[in-house]
């Protein structure tokens, strides 16, 4: 009975269940390393409302599918893997095509500066990542 009065954050500790955090269903779950990746690029939510873009991530690679394509001329889907090794970042696209289902590559840049990763981004989709 006293349970209806406690505040909702004690109510889950008397009831043994975790508050869990929920994310947004356009933003993944990521690591230290995309989530550095997706700051220098202007941010996760930022690329998601300017662009439509639905974000993959894996370890140390983000990749960008966009869903509309009258802005990605060039490519639709875009890779984006950080090397630690020379501590810059390597692109490459992709081009689907509909009528083949296949997403054969059509470009690759290693060694993209961070400095010039959201400009050079920006340049080969035709969308702004941010206003």
């Amino acid at each position: 009975m006293l349970g209806r009065y406690l505040p909702i954050t004690l109510r889950r500790q008397a009831r043994g269940n975790p508050s869990r955090r929920h994310h947004h269903r356009n933003q993944p779950v990521m690591t230290t390393a995309t989530e550095t990746l997706l700051n220098q690029m202007g941010g996760a939510s930022k690329i998601s409302a300017m662009t439509g873009a639905k974000i993959v991530t894996d370890n140390a690679a983000a990749t960008l599918v966009f869903k509309k394509q009258a802005g990605a001329k060039k490519i639709t889907h875009l890779k984006v893997s950080y090397n630690e090794g020379t501590d810059l970042y390597d692109l490459q696209g992709f081009k689907y095509n509909r009528k083949t289902f296949s997403c054969p590559e059509v470009l690759s840049l290693p060694g993209v500066y961070a400095e010039d990763l959201k400009r050079t981004c920006e340049d080969l989709t035709g969308f702004y990542f941010s206003l």
